[in-house]
């Protein structure tokens, strides 16, 4: 083999070999282009996907937000035509007074009870109602005196504190009542009568 046709057979081989090289890169480039297209595509999809589920999820919110606001309409509505029906002339709420119901052993007891509260002006007044009462265990009858104390809710702690000082019993009974209605006017006289102001009164 002449020196020439040497030359020539490697000049040969190596275009063969470039456009080897030049397909495998073309074809290595042509598969990475379609994986980014995949990849762009399961990624259009996955967002497409998530919109979805958070549209669905704020419907079902709002859904649930629209349901709770027609219930309190209506739970609203139904207070509205009770308080229609209980708004009677000069009657209003009294959750600023309270009742309190106090077992006494003795009249005297209870008297020496009702005047020092009113004295001391930590409630309106007293009412004492005479009865008898079974205890348990032995469920014998004993002689025991009703108080019916008219207070205002906000001194209730010293109203109870005073009873419990005056009482002869370690554990007096005591009850609470809340007033929801009463007469405007009487309501009016046992809050000034223990130096508390009607909230209709209140600027």
């Amino acid at each position: 083999m002449t020196l020439s046709t040497f030359a020539s057979t490697s000049s040969a081989l190596s275009s063969a070999d470039s456009l080897a090289i030049a397909s495998a890169i073309a074809q290595f480039e042509a598969e990475a282009k379609a994986e980014r297209v995949l990849t762009q595509d399961k990624r259009k999809e996955n967002r497409q996907q998530l919109v979805r589920k958070v549209l669905l999820n704020v419907g079902k919110a709002a859904g649930i937000v629209l349901l709770l606001l027609l219930v309190r309409w209506i739970i609203l509505l139904i207070g509205k035509k009770v308080g229609d029906e209980k708004s009677y002339d000069n009657v209003v709420e009294g959750d600023s007074v309270a009742i309190l119901l106090v077992g006494v052993p003795s009249q005297e007891a209870a008297a020496g009870i009702a005047r020092t509260l009113v004295e001391e002006r930590v409630a309106a007044c007293a009412n004492i109602l005479n009865g008898t009462c079974l205890r348990f265990p032995a469920a014998e009858a004993v002689p025991e005196i009703t108080m019916v104390i008219k207070a205002a809710r906000r001194k209730l702690k010293t109203v109870v504190k005073r009873i419990r000082d005056l009482h002869q019993i370690p554990t007096p009974e005591i009850i609470l009542y809340p007033i929801e209605y009463g007469l405007k006017p009487y309501l009016t006289w046992v809050l000034e009568s223990t130096d508390s102001k009607p909230w209709w009164r209140r600027s």
